[in-house]
């Protein structure tokens, strides 16, 4: 019986964290964002040119752009995208 009211206890007091990349927020050096605005621009020239979402075609072009990198403001995007999980 004092198990569970430890438990409550423990999951009243829990409370969910920021994501660590929020918490620890490393500055982009010039250069650093020189590159991620190159990385948006050729992601969205290839978005303009095979579509976006699950639309999208998946071409070696895209294989391409993956290995060069996904600039930070569509990790999600194209993570959700890629691996399957839009749908769920």
């Amino acid at each position: 019986m004092s198990n569970n009211c430890e438990e409550i206890k423990l999951t009243e007091q829990w409370k969910p964290q920021p994501p660590l990349m929020i918490l620890f927020k490393a500055p982009l050096t010039p250069e650093a964002a020189l590159k991620q605005e190159a990385k948006e621009k050729q992601w969205e020239l290839h978005f303009a040119e095979y579509g976006r979402g699950i639309t999208m075609y998946r071409t070696t072009e895209t294989t391409k752009l993956v290995i060069q990198g996904i600039p930070q403001s569509l990790r999600g995007e194209v993570w959700l995208t890629f691996s399957g999980n839009i749908y769920k």
